[in-house]
């Protein structure tokens, strides 16, 4: 009996550890293969380029969304927003007051506003539903998309790009993850046409 008694004690503790990561930790964290690192998988990712991160088709979009996949920890802002986020972001105080009132779409933790800045502009704000913070966006020309349960934006994404004829340069998508404080870049899709024709 003392054997079962321990196996039960240590899937009570393997339960309790797992618990205490989704609530006190990030809880996103980019899945790779069993045996693999991450900075394995970004280095593949990138020798891969544009079949790993598409360009022209949505096709794989989908795989790099569940492979940045990460619980929802927040769900709606608890408290107010950080003063000195609202001091910077005075200019968008109404939309981001807005966005603040809204349910997590991104990373697990984050509602991302968005608002347009001119012809092919759209610029926003990611607002950390567990602390209030707010964090600028990469800027787009054609949108954004993202998830609630994963930490990938994607800039100008496929679904959404024009045809290749009548797209212009700028319009060309780019993979960011986000990263503590910051939305890391993955890749630019663009870095890639720029290589092809090699005189850009």
């Amino acid at each position: 009996m003392k054997p079962e008694v321990g196996a039960k004690n240590a899937g009570w503790f393997h339960a309790g550890l797992i618990l205490f990561a989704l609530v006190f930790g990030h809880g996103c964290t980019p899945e790779t293969p069993p045996g693999d690192t991450i900075s394995d998988a970004a280095a593949r990712a990138e020798s891969i380029g544009s079949d790993v991160y598409p360009k022209r088709t949505y096709a794989g979009v989908e795989a790099l969304f569940a492979r940045y996949r990460c619980a929802i920890t927040r769900r709606n802002l608890n408290g107010d927003l950080d003063a000195d986020s609202v001091r910077k972001w005075s200019r968008f105080r109404t939309r981001i007051r807005e966005g603040a009132t809204r349910t997590v779409n991104f990373g697990g933790r984050f509602v991302i506003v968005e608002w347009g800045c001119g012809t092919s502009c759209q610029s926003g704000a990611a607002i950390d539903l567990s602390d209030g913070k707010i964090y600028e966006l990469p800027v787009s020309e054609w949108s954004r998309e993202y998830r609630a349960e994963s930490t990938l934006l994607i800039v100008n994404p496929p679904s959404r790009t024009p045809s290749e004829n009548d797209r212009p340069e700028f319009g060309y998508p780019a993979y960011y993850v986000w990263q503590p404080g910051d939305f890391q870049l993955l890749f630019d899709t663009r870095d890639m046409e720029r290589d092809a024709a090699g005189d850009l």
